[in-house]
């Protein structure tokens, strides 16, 4: 069985009925979409804190902290803007991919048999 730890694949299988086994491999699925996250976003970071007010920002065209921002990098604040608002659509994309692909996998161990869930290859 896929067991997902410390971003590392073991093969350790779970004891208990399927109830008990679905359950372990939805936090794995959990586990394995936050570190996807992680490895296209970056760990939690100020930056991200502040994502929705640069997005904002961006989509009026500038703000304080932008206008700071293209101010330090030396560019135009509409260029900043529209390096943000690319960067959103990409992650945007990225998190509806993540999402769905769990939400799948999610689904799909549903209404499997304890020996069937312990063959099931959740990664995705």
């Amino acid at each position: 069985m896929l067991i997902f730890t410390d971003n590392f694949y073991n093969g350790q299988e779970p004891e208990g009925d399927a109830d008990v086994v679905r359950s372990v491999i939805k936090g794995y699925i959990n586990a394995y979409a936050r570190w996807k996250r992680i490895e296209i976003a970056g760990e939690p970071s100020p930056e991200l804190a502040l994502w929705p007010e640069k997005q904002a920002e961006a989509l009026a065209g500038g703000g304080e902290l932008l206008n700071a921002e293209a101010q330090l990098r030396g560019i135009d604040v509409t260029e900043l803007s529209k390096k943000v608002l690319s960067k959103a659509d990409e992650l945007k994309s990225q998190e509806a991919k993540i999402a769905g692909q769990a939400g799948k996998m999610k689904d799909a161990i549903k209404n499997m048999t304890r020996e069937q869930l312990v063959e099931f290859d959740w990664r995705f």
